[in-house]
């Protein structure tokens, strides 16, 4: 009897170390490592509901669909009225099948009516159908249980996105930074957030956040701001973003998020704070208009130049085409991303030399090519994308035309006024509110063009589109040369 009590507190405790490890593992979005820690715990602890649901979770992030849903399912088995299975289950189809997702998120609000994550993904499962009134009656019911709400709060805001509302949907964009205005602020709630209240004496703060692509597209929200309200402005962003921003924006003072001995500012200095994105309050321009000028970063030129010498003397002074094909979000990166043979197998026999703008780990993907293929796919070893933006800017700058699925190149290049082809995800996993829904054209780039993917995740019709957009590109510049 002794022995099997302390087989099962041991049982128990090997259970619980790798449900807190495989939680740790989620947390930092290394999901394959958070499976593989709830599956040893499940082992030590076949009947725990925590470890099967979290197994679930770290499944359903890597977009196992059916495996999440068989471990989904499983802990019902073992508790018919587990809300959290219920609601996860919910989530789980929300996007693909949204009124499969209905079917368990009802079954959860039976349970508890008033459980703010279940009307949140219900009031989705109606925003993805179009059903945007049905979708608000949801979110707003999420909201008045918890005003802070930021999932719901941003899924309200991307209807009057959706809609054409602009005025309310910037009104409510800014809730998910909380009442004081300042969540997720660098240095926290030790300056006011600006409410519009700046005349010529007081100092404004600006932080941007959310990533580097969000980082470039909030720059020009910047750039619009204190062209229309010339007071001195400072701004806190990412390291890599230092040259060109100093070089674009040479009447602001710029500091990294990332402090060292050479960027050390006091917060005295200042009158108040605000993210980025809550400028646009202020601007309040039309989200129907493009922005007044072709560009707002500028590369270096001297880069550049060096740079456009360099590959037209490997093309033979053919047209310079970049590509990048991939994302590398943890969570959407593959909803996001397009196999590089069936991306180049559209245009390949297009008369231009296409240059690779693709960061991150793609080295074996460029080595399974055709040998037609690679032969047409210059590498530049010298840029790397992940480092200096400057110098990856003037690597787009060098170049005649750009095509993109939606990463930070596709804000880059927007940014720096190149002629754009930007590939993006249908509403869903991986789609983001300010590419919109149906336009084609946006209002932070007015030299990039949106193209979609179609049904069934599938991708043909927009490369098909754009190989005819960079083949009359390539027509017209040609009869501009032989002119």
């Amino acid at each position: 009897m002794k022995n099997n009590k302390k087989l099962y507190k041991q049982q128990t405790q090997n259970a619980k170390y790798h449900f807190d490890q495989g939680v740790i593992h989620l947390r930092d979005s290394n999901f394959i490592e958070a499976e593989n820690e709830f599956k040893k715990g499940i082992s030590a602890d076949p009947l725990s509901l925590a470890l099967i649901i979290n197994l679930g979770i770290s499944l359903a992030k890597q977009n196992k669909t059916l495996q999440a849903e068989k471990v989904y399912k499983r802990a019902l088995k073992l508790k018919p009225n587990s809300l959290e299975a219920l609601i996860n289950l919910g989530d789980l189809y929300k996007y693909s099948k949204p009124k499969v997702a209905r079917h368990y998120l009802d079954m959860a609000l039976n349970l508890q009516p008033d459980n703010k994550n279940a009307l949140d993904i219900c009031g989705f499962t109606w925003f993805m159908e179009q059903k945007y009134d049905q979708a608000l009656k949801y979110y707003e019911a999420a909201i008045r249980l918890d005003s802070d709400f930021k999932r719901a709060l941003f899924h309200k805001t991307a209807i009057f996105f959706l809609t054409g509302k602009f005025d309310i949907a910037w009104e409510n964009y800014i809730t998910r930074y909380g009442a004081t205005g300042n969540i997720g602020s660098p240095i926290g709630d030790k300056l006011p957030f600006f409410k519009g209240e700046l005349n010529y004496s007081s100092k404004l703060l600006i932080w941007t956040d959310q990533g580097l692509g969000d980082e470039i597209l909030q720059l020009g929200i910047i750039k619009e701001f204190i062209e229309k309200f010339p007071f001195e402005v400072s701004i806190i962003t990412n390291v890599r973003l230092k040259e060109i921003v100093e070089r674009s924006l040479p009447q602001v003072n710029f500091f990294s998020l990332t402090k060292s001995e050479n960027n050390k500012y006091s917060i005295s200095d200042f009158s108040y704070q605000a993210p980025a994105m809550s400028l646009a309050v202020h601007i309040k321009r039309d989200l129907n208009e493009k922005y007044k000028n072709d560009k707002y970063l500028v590369p270096c030129e001297n880069k550049t130049r060096e740079l456009r010498k360099k590959y037209l003397k490997i093309s033979e002074n053919k047209p310079l085409v970049g590509i990048s094909w991939r994302s590398y979000h943890p969570e959407f990166g593959e909803n996001k991303s397009i196999k590089l043979r069936f991306f180049m197998n559209k245009i390949i026999d297009l008369d231009c030399l296409f240059v690779n703008l693709q960061y991150g780990d793609y080295e074996s993907e460029l080595n399974s090519l055709p040998s037609k293929f690679q032969s047409k796919l210059f590498t530049d070893l010298t840029i790397n994308p992940k480092g200096k933006i400057d110098n990856f800017a003037s690597q787009i700058n060098a170049l005649d035309f750009i095509i993109t699925t939606s990463n930070s190149t596709a804000h880059l290049s927007g940014a720096i006024g190149k002629e754009t082809i930007t590939l993006v995800p249908k509403v869903g996993p991986g789609w983001l509110w300010y590419w919109f829904e149906e336009r084609s054209s946006t209002p932070w780039y007015p030299k990039l063009k949106v193209l979609r993917q179609g049904q069934n995740n599938s991708w043909k019709n927009a490369l098909n589109k754009s190989r005819i957009e960079l083949s009359n590109f390539l027509n017209k510049r040609a009869m501009v040369t032989s002119n």
